[in-house]
């Protein structure tokens, strides 16, 4: 007895939304000469692909950076790169050296650099150490015996005039007053105006004291 001649078919995977299986099921099973079994439900758990790599080069990167960045440090640079996503701190050499080398950068110390268009100003002179300058009279006493040849009252302008004429500093005029005031040497009666204090009260001549009757002041001959 001859064997029957054998069926072809195709055996298909098809997929389709959770929400539209329903009515697309029911339209095949309908379909003459079509099997559909063994419906499988399958769940996937999709993300989104992470492009963790920069767009930009390191290089280029700094070279944008820079702009607004005229002097920085290395350090800088290495944090700005990794913000950007360029990995640890050897892209930020690496990109430093290169645009040494194009001559866009310079370096002006160790971990400093700056680009090679901005000037920079020399360093300032240190300045000279002032001599104090030690003098026989200090300024206390100066001041009293300024103000008792003025009358024994002077004021804080004419005061300062003084000590620039002695070559002191008119700066110090304020504190030696604040320390005479102090020591009762000196009283102030007006805006800025002082006396000495000798020269502010003087002492009244004492009268013999009586008893009513009047005593002779001079004798008789």
């Amino acid at each position: 007895m001859p064997k029957p001649p054998p069926v072809e078919y195709f055996e298909c995977v098809c997929r389709m939304p959770v929400l539209t299986a329903g009515p697309i099921m029911a339209m095949l099973t309908k379909i003459e000469g079509l099997d559909v079994s063994a419906p499988r439900l399958v769940s996937e758990v999709r993300a989104f692909s992470k492009n963790t790599r920069p767009q930009v080069g390191s290089r280029e990167f700094l070279a944008e950076w820079i702009k607004e960045h005229p002097t920085f440090k290395a350090i800088e640079v290495v944090r700005a790169l990794r913000e950007a996503g360029h990995g640890n701190g050897s892209a930020a050499y690496h990109a430093i050296t290169s645009l040494i080398n194009e001559g866009v950068l310079k370096k002006l110390s160790v971990g400093e650099y700056s680009r090679a268009d901005v000037k920079h100003l020399p360093a300032p002179k240190k300045a000279k150490k002032q001599v104090q300058v030690r003098r026989d009279v200090d300024h206390p006493t100066f001041l009293l015996r300024a103000a008792s040849r003025n009358h024994g009252r002077f004021n804080t302008s004419w005061m300062k005039a003084q000590f620039e004429k002695d070559k002191r500093t008119p700066g110090n005029v304020s504190p030696t007053i604040a320390k005479l005031i102090k020591l009762r040497q000196i009283k102030r009666v007006g805006d800025s105006e002082y006396v000495l204090m000798s020269k502010a009260a003087s002492p009244k001549k004492a009268e013999p004291k009586t008893n009513g009757v009047a005593v002779a002041t001079a004798a008789e001959a």
